[in-house]
């Protein structure tokens, strides 16, 4: 369903926009805390893998797929400087795109899309129409370890 959901979203993002030239390449860009699932689900939908073990994001990881790169951030506060140099070293890059992650068992994750990476993306990214996503990752895991509520994700998503 999340997978299904970020398929409609990209395609949605890139029929909205006016159309691309061949070489074009569309950019989304995945931000959220440390290990709430951004490498995994990118790797399930770009590669159709689900990661065994858990291995962190240094700086940035792209996967392309077609004519679309995804840029999974690494989730560490202090990643947020690099993320800013690598948004103004090329103008090409700029997202068409942004997916914000959060782990529905980790409430300081969906908090801090508020605080930091919506935020961030708002004033560094300065593009007042930009698409945007939200992403509750780890449902599979059982319910009583959640703590986000589908309830509490749908009103922060309004």
């Amino acid at each position: 369903l999340i997978l299904q959901a970020t398929h409609t979203a990209i395609n949605s993002s890139m029929k909205s926009s006016a159309q691309p030239k061949k070489a074009e390449k569309k950019h989304i860009y995945i931000l959220g805390d440390p290990k709430v699932g951004k490498t995994a689900l990118i790797d399930r939908f770009t590669q159709k893998t689900f990661p065994s073990k858990y291995q962190p994001t240094v700086d940035i990881c792209c996967r392309i797929v077609l004519n679309t790169v995804f840029h999974d951030f690494a989730g560490k506060p202090t990643n947020l400087d690099f993320i800013q140099s690598y948004l103004t070293r090329d103008s090409k890059q700029k997202p068409s795109l942004v997916i914000f992650v959060f782990d529905v068992t980790n409430n300081a994750s969906l908090t801090n899309i508020e605080k930091r990476w919506f935020n961030f993306a708002k004033t560094q990214m300065q593009q007042s129409n930009l698409p945007k996503l939200l992403i509750a990752n780890k449902l599979d895991i059982s319910a009583s370890e959640r703590v986000v509520s589908t309830k509490e994700a749908a009103e922060f998503a309004r």
